[in-house]
């Protein structure tokens, strides 16, 4: 959907593998800065974490994963 959108890098500047600029096309020139995350990498940061997952879903028509992770409250002596 996003893909005509999708502007090049500029030569001098590192990005990652599904590092992408959009022209976001708001009146005037509008650039966003988007990351793609794979089901590989979004394990990857999910392990990282180390943190339960309460929710996993796609809104957007698909487009975004929502992953809600929960962090126990410390126990206070």
């Amino acid at each position: 959907r996003f893909r005509r959108r999708i502007v090049p890098w500029a030569e001098d500047i590192a990005v990652e593998r599904h590092d992408y600029l959009l022209d976001w096309r708001r009146g005037e020139r509008a650039l966003r800065y988007c990351h793609y995350i794979d089901d590989e990498e979004h394990a990857e940061l999910v392990d990282a974490a180390g943190l339960p997952v309460i929710d996993d879903f796609r809104a957007d028509g698909g487009l975004n994963r929502y992953t809600v992770l929960r962090r126990e409250a410390a126990e206070r002596g």
